[in-house]
């Protein structure tokens, strides 16, 4: 006889009907930290930007503060975001693959996507526009209601998210490069640190974005989970 499992224990695999749960929780706490880094480092970043704009260099340099000083702590702070959202994007991968592989053991059926298409579609050229998004609507809509996942539309949140993450992570990085060649040509280089600023906020807006989406997944699949053990769970009378 298999050794029952204590399942609300973190991180152990639960068998239900062939399946396996496994907890998110400590990978969307390890996310949420990273994420919120993130959003710390941008905005760090951005104000550093916006010293090097109107009147501040003449402040700085009247408190001995170089423009080059400046310049070498928004490089740093650019480094450091860089390496941020690398290893963001490296865990978020595996959350989602996480996420993904709990829908069976929670009763959902019928599912599109399995947890590797999920993370594949990313690294589709042209699909990945399109694809990663309806993997996504599956997850949130099947930890929600695994019985009833097809019959859920997708909540304003998540359309925000993949339209604010294709617009910073697909579209900008491609205007960027134009705009700046632009502003150089005509010799306009004191407007390159606001624009660099305002292509930075759908960035920030599709984290914050993401930042809601794994906390209500993770909250989703702990009460999906719960409820498919309650009738399982022996009844005791009280003392």
């Amino acid at each position: 006889m298999a050794e029952l499992k204590n399942p609300y224990q973190v991180d152990v695999p639960i068998s239900y009907g062939g399946d396996y749960y496994r907890s998110i929780d400590g990978l969307t706490r390890t996310l949420r930290i990273l994420l919120s880094s993130y959003i710390v480092l941008r905005i760090l970043s951005s104000l550093f930007l916006s010293l090097t704009m109107g009147d501040w260099p003449r402040v700085l340099d009247s408190l001995n503060y170089s423009i080059g000083t400046i310049s070498m702590v928004i490089q740093a702070v650019s480094m450091l975001v860089t390496l941020t959202l690398v290893i963001i994007g490296a865990t978020s991968l595996l959350w989602i693959y996480r996420a993904h592989s709990n829908l069976p053991a929670l009763g959902a059926r019928n599912l599109s996507f399995s947890p590797g298409a999920a993370v594949g579609w990313f690294f589709v050229p042209i699909a990945n526009l399109w694809k990663p998004f309806q993997a996504m609507r599956q997850l949130h809509c099947a930890s929600q209601q695994p019985e009833a996942w097809e019959d859920q539309s997708a909540p304003g949140s998540l359309i925000w998210w993949w339209l604010t993450y294709v617009l910073a992570y697909t579209i900008f990085p491609v205007l960027h490069y134009v705009i700046l060649g632009i502003l150089v040509g005509m010799g306009n280089t004191g407007s390159i640190p606001l624009v660099m600023m305002a292509m930075s906020i759908p960035g920030l807006i599709a984290t914050f974005l993401f930042l809601h989406l794994i906390s209500s997944i993770n909250r989703s699949q702990k009460s999906a989970f719960q409820r498919s053990m309650a009738p399982a769970m022996p009844w005791t009378s009280p003392p």
